[in-house]
């Protein structure tokens, strides 16, 4: 592959990038192959140090992908594909209920279908964050969906359960592609930690004696302070798509971690769910993430 190959192959590949940082881009790569090519350290064949030189560069999908995780073009409509829903999430719910009495199938189906719709936008705009957003939600209604309405969708199994397969694999898949990115993983996965723990606990009676004033406290101001709470729950995933700066992402998905855990409701749970795990697997992947990018900064 030509250098004018390669620019003109990584260009079609930031599909979705303001132009302007196209052009920064392209000028930024073309820049650098230019000074290789001419660099007597890469060889002394100018076959051979181009050749070296794409090596180096990787393929332009690769180079694209990096571009666009630092980058996130797009990130806005991602982001509002995300909010609206969750904005809209209890009015939506009062309207099942109230259309259910004269339409039974008008119940948590709908629910389900509509954010398999939003999935499969996700997957359509090649925005992991926005399917990552719906798919782990989606799996645990569908499960919850089986598991606790005592066998009322059970006759729908055909349905449901190849696409809660579907579903678990497309996480896995992306969770898997993704496994150098420490925040992509940690976010796609806290849902299935905190709400596979949740539903471990509801089907755990010996679990109770764990409620306390502690527990008590915290549900009683997540209870106190829910609106605040959606509010702040939207700013940090504003902040996870739109803001580059990792550390702020982090903190972030800190907060958009213990708010998650709100889907626990049961007093019993909600010390070690909204609070103690959120924190320590987000400071844990933190970590991890931080220490794999200063050992690589010091290799290079």
């Amino acid at each position: 592959m030509t250098p004018f190959e390669y620019l003109q192959t990584l260009r079609k590949k930031l599909r979705g990038f303001p132009q302007k940082d196209q052009n920064s881009i392209i000028e930024e790569i073309g820049s650098h192959i230019e000074c290789g090519e001419e660099d007597i350290r890469m060889g002394n064949d100018p076959t051979q140090r181009r050749q070296k030189l794409m090596d180096e560069l990787g393929s332009p999908e690769r180079m694209a992908k990096g571009f666009r995780i630092i980058y996130q073009p797009d990130g806005l409509v991602d982001f509002l594909l995300v909010a609206i829903p969750l904005l809209l999430n209890t009015s939506f719910n009062l309207l099942l209920v109230n259309m259910m009495p004269r339409y039974p199938w008008f119940d948590v189906r709908v629910e389900v279908l509509l954010r398999l719709l939003l999935i499969g936008i996700g997957i359509w705009r090649g925005s992991k964050l926005l399917t990552l957003a719906w798919a782990p939600r989606t799996a645990l209604q569908i499960f919850a969906m089986l598991a606790l309405s005592q066998g009322y969708y059970l006759h729908q199994s055909i349905i449901w359960i190849p696409a809660l397969l579907g579903v678990t694999y497309l996480i896995g898949r992306l969770v898997w592609q993704n496994r150098r990115e420490a925040l992509i993983v940690i976010y796609g996965m806290l849902p299935l930690i905190i709400g596979g723990l949740g539903f471990a606990f509801y089907s755990a009676s010996a679990v109770q004696s764990w409620s306390g004033r502690i527990d008590l406290s915290i549900l009683q101001v997540f209870s106190r302070y829910s609106v605040f709470l959606d509010g702040l729950n939207m700013v940090a995933l504003a902040v996870i798509f739109l803001v580059k700066n990792r550390t702020v992402r982090w903190a972030a998905l800190e907060i958009y971690g213990l708010i998650l855990g709100s889907w626990i409701t049961a007093p019993r749970e909600v010390l070690l769910i909204w609070v103690i795990l959120p924190l320590g697997t987000v400071l844990l992947g933190w970590w991890l993430d931080r220490s794999g990018r200063e050992k690589t900064r010091l290799l290079a």
